[in-house]
């Protein structure tokens, strides 16, 4: 274990749930990636992602939980010709049994669409990557995910991708994280994974829950904390 992954473990304390009678899941969550800087962690979902999609391919979605991420992606994608389909909640779901080959930019409410969910289980066979651009601030909205995830029979694969410089982070004093990561000598490029990451950004989450109780919803991360946290 890195000197840096020990430091943000103890930056964000944790606590540890066990449950002893969960049904295995069929999907895993690989550890999340954390980098310094917002433009790094754009590069490294698109260094990421695929550059030909294998065949039979499986499904390629990368999430946003704010339309403006969305459309901050949607630049980069387009700079870096991404073959790539623009999708939200009220997107009719007919094509997955098609396999289109492309990456999906989708926004977290498809998971509350009934039509992706029928799809999603008759795709089993293929299995879904799904690439999350961002944390939501409340883990209570990434817990519903982690729940549809649970009802899926087939092979899923999930991870979170985030910066030092997401508004999220701001909240716990990123300012200071972020001087002691150069200190220890991480560059702009390069980025942090640890299940320890993991469970430490959920612990925040869940204390950001316990404040926030009566959510405004936004189109940025920026506004969210702005307006939900002041």
């Amino acid at each position: 274990m890195t000197s840096i992954s020990v430091f943000v473990f103890k930056f964000f304390p944790i606590n540890r749930m066990f449950s002893f009678f969960k049904k295995k899941s069929l999907w895993t969550r690989k550890d999340d990636k954390l980098w310094v800087k917002k433009a790094a962690k754009y590069k490294g979902i698109c260094d990421d992602l695929p550059k030909t999609l294998p065949i039979p391919e499986p499904f390629y979605f990368v999430i946003t939980f704010f339309k403006q991420t969305q459309k901050e992606l949607q630049v980069i994608f387009d700079y870096k010709q991404t073959d790539y389909e623009v999708l939200d909640e009220t997107t009719g779901f007919e094509w997955m049994l098609v396999k289109p080959r492309k990456i999906y930019l989708a926004d977290a409410r498809i998971f509350e669409n009934r039509q992706f969910s029928e799809m999603a289980d008759k795709i089993f066979f293929t299995g879904i990557y799904f690439f999350f651009a961002e944390h939501y601030p409340k883990f209570s909205e990434e817990e519903k995910i982690f729940n549809w995830l649970n009802e899926r029979t087939q092979k899923t694969e999930i991870r979170f991708y985030a910066s030092l410089e997401d508004p999220f982070f701001n909240i716990f004093g990123s300012e200071n994280l972020k001087e002691t990561m150069y200190k220890l000598g991480m560059t702009d490029e390069e980025s942090i994974s640890s299940p320890m990451i993991n469970r430490s950004i959920e612990n925040a989450q869940k204390k950001i829950d316990t404040k926030v109780t009566a959510e405004i919803k936004t189109n940025s991360p920026e506004e969210w904390v702005k307006i939900n946290m002041r």
